[in-house]
């Protein structure tokens, strides 16, 4: 087994481009990468001074929808308490919340 890094996954990560730490339960930021070097990544998150600085294979590129909304969507839940945060969250003023009981 090998830790090498493929080549592509090296040059996907460039200066300017919006990443996000992976699976960081501690800070889930939109980030723009400020340097790159050799596998290093230094990002900092949009509209702040707080900055990452971690090896490559931490980070993924942001998605559109990530970049839009500031933060990291996570596409499950790791665990029950989770979703339950999620269920009772804040809804937009322009949102319609629906009966999530079943009958």
């Amino acid at each position: 087994m090998t830790n090498a890094i493929n080549k592509n996954e090296v040059s996907m990560f460039k200066v300017g481009k919006y990443v996000v730490l992976n699976k960081s339960q501690h800070q889930n930021r939109v980030m723009k990468i400020e340097m790159f070097h050799e596998e290093f990544i230094r990002a900092y998150q949009i509209d702040s001074s707080n900055y990452s600085f971690a090896h490559m294979s931490n980070f993924r590129l942001a998605t559109p929808e990530e970049i839009a909304a500031g933060h990291r969507i996570d596409l499950k839940p790791s665990n029950s308490m989770e979703l339950e945060n999620l269920r009772d969250c804040d809804t937009s003023p322009n949102c319609k919340k629906f009966d999530e009981r079943v009958k």
